[in-house]
């Protein structure tokens, strides 16, 4: 799986499979992670000019995978996309890019920043009881 926002934390990630699960930093050429006014995790959209900071997560089980997908929303659709990982062919891997078209997608609010999720979301975040079972 291609985490390029919350997923991005091993902590959340840990929370919501109930393991920690191995994840390898990547970059993606032409996408970069926009942030949606009062929410603390962005959409995916493309840029020509941009190179997304991105991790592969995994391998995961069907039940883990299917938990992140839950973790996702609404607002997203699982697709399959080719990474350049380095290796000869690169790796396929699920992303989930969001549902422009979705009725309840709130406005865009500029670039969306890992660091600054860290810093000021994550802990709120890590303080919810989720119940994933």
């Amino acid at each position: 799986m291609l985490a390029y926002g919350t997923l991005r934390c091993p902590e959340i990630v840990e929370r919501l499979v109930g393991r920690a699960v191995p994840s390898r930093p990547v970059e993606v050429p032409g996408w970069y992670p926009a942030a949606l006014h009062g929410l603390d995790f962005p959409v995916l959209l493309p840029d020509a000019g941009a190179t997304l900071a991105a991790d592969l997560v995994g391998p995961l089980q069907p039940h883990e995978h299917a938990a992140l997908v839950e973790w996702e929303g609404p607002w997203y659709v699982p697709c399959a996309v080719r990474v350049a990982d380095g290796s000869p062919t690169g790796t396929v891997a699920t992303v989930f890019f969001c549902d422009s078209d979705h009725p309840e997608l709130p406005p865009l609010a500029g670039p969306w920043s890992l660091a600054r999720f860290r810093r000021e979301d994550l802990p709120g975040r890590l303080q919810r009881t989720w119940d994933w079972d």
